[in-house]
């Protein structure tokens, strides 16, 4: 293979990048997620120091993404804002604690799927809580490396022991029965429906698996129609 042959390798590459992405932001957007596309981590950085306000204290979950594009050396010592720094702390679990109410969080995710869905692997469950709830805005940073067709997709990349479950209650059999044959323990938060419980408690007892139905609401009689 030549040089000419790599150069056009490489920009056929870009362009399937670039669908890839314009076609998980489509569906990111459908799921209520603001969601943008830059053509280099550059502009990403740019992005960043143009919309976080002076001022502002920023937290950050474990990523490889962050590093790579200068974000941690860009924020610590920087007088401009109040970085909640995990790595040079006596108390990481302080931080972890203070980034939970922090104006800004910044993280990235295991893989992005096309139809719109964030995958995420954690060890502590610092990054994934602060995702779910705290901070007033975060800010998930992922190149096109990251962006997988699904979730099977996804968990061949990153195959937890556990999942926990929060999306809509309409998409939490299909879900459960992909993690469970994944052979992968599963916790759904609240559902309002009982579409796929006997099928999935089926196979999670054939399997061996946990599976825990968070259903307190489901026999509520104001909720049955």
């Amino acid at each position: 293979m030549n040089q000419e042959d790599v150069n056009l390798f490489d920009e056929n590459e870009k362009v399937i990048g670039r669908l890839q992405a314009q076609e998980a932001i489509k569906n990111l957007k459908l799921h209520n997620f603001d969601a943008d596309f830059f053509e280099t981590g550059d502009e990403a950085v740019a992005y960043l120091k143009e919309h976080i306000a002076k001022g502002a204290s920023i937290g950050v979950g474990g990523s490889m993404t962050l590093d790579s594009l200068g974000i941690i050396k860009w924020l610590t010592g920087n007088a401009d804002y109040h970085f909640l720094d995990r790595s040079h702390t006596d108390d990481v679990k302080k931080v972890f604690h203070e980034s939970l109410s922090a104006d800004v969080y910044l993280m990235s995710s295991n893989a992005v799927t096309l139809d719109g869905c964030l995958y995420n692997v954690d060890g502590n469950g610092n990054r994934v809580a602060a995702l779910i709830y705290g901070p007033e805005k975060v800010y998930v940073i992922c190149g096109v490396n990251k962006l997988v067709k699904n979730l099977d997709e996804a968990i061949e990349r990153f195959s937890p022991d556990a999942a926990f479950v929060c999306t809509s209650p309409l998409s939490h059999a299909s879900i459960i029965k992909t993690l469970l044959t994944a052979n992968i323990s599963v916790f759904t938060e609240i559902n309002l429906v009982s579409d796929g419980y006997e099928e999935n408690v089926s196979l999670a007892d054939e399997k061996g698996l946990t599976l825990f139905l968070s259903s307190t609401q489901l026999y509520r009689r104001e909720l049955m129609y």
